[in-house]
């Protein structure tokens, strides 16, 4: 699991994005509930455009992460989401 979030991780932040979605899907197969799949899977998906399924992966990546600072980001995020979406 650690290893296709590594490579998700590695393939997001050389815009990669087919890769890292599949690397991401396969990591949360083993473990659903990981919030950093999660919320790479939700920025991926951001950043190609799929703004649905962004909101989907990051919603639930906040079910998982109780860290103020992350959540706080992730939310923000979200705002920005939901904003565009309408």
């Amino acid at each position: 699991m650690k290893i296709n979030s590594n490579m998700g991780i590695s393939s997001y932040m050389n815009h990669q994005y087919p890769e890292a979605i599949v690397c991401f899907e396969k990591a949360l197969a083993v473990d659903p509930h990981e919030p950093s799949s999660l919320v790479y899977l939700g920025l991926t998906y951001r950043d190609t455009g799929n703004t649905l399924k962004a909101i989907e992966c990051l919603s639930k990546a906040l079910d998982y992460i109780h860290e103020a600072g992350w959540r706080k980001e992730i939310t923000a995020i979200l705002t920005e989401l939901n904003q565009a979406k309408q």
